[in-house]
């Protein structure tokens, strides 16, 4: 009787009820939706531009220059390289384009003043619709140089990740231990089944979800410019190579704890600690250097590297190879100790 009762929808996939479904595969996408109206209404407004331009410009310079003088809302004015700090800080400009002479040799900088991250967004949108450059041919930086913080491409990282996040813990963590708690697991346990069979049997679903939210992620990063087509391969070969390290520290919490509350409380818990040194949520060069030195023994680095590189265009810090190789060593390394540890039954000891 108790198993023909009718539960509620993905519950079987989520662990919990729809609640934990929403917070799983809705949240996340609306507060990357409210950024993205807060950056829609920003970027409409009218701003004052600088414009450099080098002697012996290609066309297709030239070119950049003609579209931005002809946008709407936008005054371009000329500036002098050595005159841009001092007109950003002051308030004359909101930012500042400083255009190579040869779009192939350099990237193209546009320099926005305080607070005017809105600016930077939709210069670099009206840049890459003038000549077709990919995003990480284009910097937005602030005044010191460092890579300035646009709303909703930092938010494109932090987001796919918090999705991935929890959908592990709920979806794994906590469903396994609901499964201990009823007495699942021990009846399972009387089973020849071994631990890791039973891990691996929950991980079709729970990676099909983990794939449409990466779906949703690269259309997102797309439609803004962010992401090009011939950067989508190595972004999905980051993501679920990311994906797999985070379910594996799921299954882990799942595998040992006794309390289901554990797998709610604990990745809120993680979080700041997670997303604000790896570089999932703030460029790296805008944390403290202590920070950023420490965070090369950090695992989340490695994957918030390749996310950052292939979304936002931001340079590699580490080789890939290496980053692929530290995500997938510390999957197999808690794979190992999870499958070690693992209890089927409430009162099981080790």
């Amino acid at each position: 009787r108790a198993c023909s009762r009718r539960e509620p929808p993905f519950t079987h996939l989520t662990g919990h009820d729809p609640g934990g479904f929403f917070l799983m595969m809705v949240f996340p996408f609306l507060m990357l939706g409210l950024m993205a109206v807060l950056m829609i209404g920003a970027t409409g407004r009218s701003h004052t531009v600088g414009l450099h331009v080098p002697e012996g410009a290609t066309p297709e310079v030239q070119g950049i220059v003609r579209h931005l003088e002809q946008a709407s809302r936008l005054t371009v004015v000329p500036v002098a390289p050595e005159e841009v700090r001092q007109r950003l800080i002051g308030g004359e400009l909101s930012a500042a384009v400083m255009l190579p002479a040869d779009l192939d040799t350099e990237p193209v900088a546009v320099v926005v003043g305080p607070e005017q991250t809105s600016a930077g967004t939709r210069l670099r949108g009206l840049i890459r619709k003038a000549a077709g450059l990919d995003a990480s041919r284009i910097r937005v930086v602030d005044v010191d140089g460092r890579e300035a913080i646009e709303n909703l491409r930092v938010m494109l990282p932090f987001t796919l990740f918090i999705s991935f996040w929890f959908l592990a813990f709920y979806s794994i963590a906590f469903h396994t231990i609901q499964l201990r708690q009823r007495g699942v697991l021990k009846l399972l346990g009387l089973t020849p089944l071994p631990r890791i069979t039973f891990i691996a049997g929950q991980l079709p679903a729970r990676l099909g979800l983990a794939l449409v939210q990466l779906v949703v992620i690269a259309a997102i990063a797309y439609a803004a410019g962010f992401l090009s087509i011939g950067r989508i391969p190595g972004f999905l070969l980051s993501a679920l190579t990311g994906v797999v390290m985070i379910f594996s520290l799921a299954y882990l919490v799942g595998g040992v704890f006794r309390i289901p509350e554990v797998a709610l409380i604990l990745p809120t818990a993680l979080m700041p600690a997670i997303v604000l040194p790896s570089g999932l949520m703030l460029p790296p060069d805008t944390l403290p250097g202590w920070v950023a030195d420490l965070s090369r023994f950090f695992p989340f680095t490695y994957l918030a590297d390749p996310l950052r590189h292939y979304l936002l265009g931001a340079p590699l810090r580490f080789p890939l190879y290496l980053s692929y190789a530290v995500m997938l060593g510390t999957a197999a390394l808690v794979t190992l100790l999870t499958v070690r540890v693992f209890r089927w039954d409430q009162g099981e000891g080790r």
